[in-house]
């Protein structure tokens, strides 16, 4: 059965869909078989579905709370990641989705009211693995993000308050998260697919995602292990702008730092593959 990861967040507008969508199409361009389920009743992730331009990827509605859970089950058996997009507000969809997820991503931008939301949206997380009786992580992904801005340095410190624990790639402000719901194309490259690449590392180093897909290799930022990874202490304690890598092989693997087919370097440095620069 593969993995289901529901992006969550009682707060509307925080980029849920986007997210739901960048880690789609670039995990299928990863070679991952990728099931979305599209569980918010504006069924934004599905009218870009049908327009879009992407790699393999199959796209499912379901909005029944008395359904989500055996709809994400079932479609988990066929795949090898199932990424579920909540509706922006309490629901029990999103809440029963939240009970059958092996990760939940809340997304944060950089405002108050998005680090409150994320908040409640944790404290949610925390209930439902009660009544579930086994532990459901989850993490912070900040969002429309520029790393100098004197916002993002606001909610930086909310967060730290907080102590929610928050991935170390952000996906920064830009272009082409604005427009790709007019485009139907969501980049497998640039600043998008480096960032999103960031991210899918982190999920496979914290257990959420089977690294064997990528050529059976883990890329992690040097100094970072998985205890790390898993400190709840947020981006604060772990290196936002590694100089190189540290690579994590499996017996099967090839030599080399991992380069998804078709994804070139481009000449960027690690300030800009982080999106330092947006």
């Amino acid at each position: 059965m593969g993995s289901i990861i529901v992006v969550a967040s009682s707060k509307g507008g925080v980029g849920k869909s986007c997210l739901v969508t960048a880690l789609s199409v670039n995990l299928a361009a990863l070679g991952y078989r990728v099931a979305a389920v599209d569980a918010d009743r504006n069924q934004a992730f599905s009218t870009w579905h049908r327009m879009a331009e992407s790699p393999p990827l199959t796209c499912t509605s379901c909005i029944d709370h008395n359904e989500i859970v055996g709809h994400c089950m079932e479609v988990a058996e066929n795949a090898d990641v199932v990424v579920v997009d909540t509706a922006g507000f309490e629901n029990q969809t999103a809440i029963f989705a939240i009970g059958a997820a092996d990760m939940v991503l809340i997304p944060v931008m950089p405002d108050r009211n998005s680090v409150l939301e994320a908040r409640k949206t944790a404290r949610q997380v925390a209930s439902v693995s009660k009544i579930a009786r086994r532990d459901i992580p989850y993490r912070i992904v900040r969002n429309r993000w520029n790393p100098k801005g004197l916002a993002e340095r606001a909610t930086l410190e909310d967060l730290a308050a907080t102590e929610m624990p928050t991935l170390v790639q952000h996906l920064g402000d830009l272009v082409a998260f604005q427009k790709y719901t007019f485009s139907g194309i969501m980049p497998k490259s640039g600043l998008v697919g480096l960032q999103i690449d960031r991210v899918i590392d982190e999920l496979t180093g914290l257990g959420s995602l089977d690294g064997r897909v990528i050529g059976g290799k883990l890329d992690i930022p040097i100094g970072t292990d998985v205890a790390m990874l898993q400190s709840p202490k947020g981006p604060s304690m772990l290196p936002a702008s590694p100089p190189n890598h540290r690579t994590t092989k499996a017996p099967s693997s090839r030599e080399g730092p991992r380069v998804r087919p078709g994804k070139a370097d481009r000449g960027l440095d690690p300030v800009d593959m982080l999106g330092g620069k947006s």
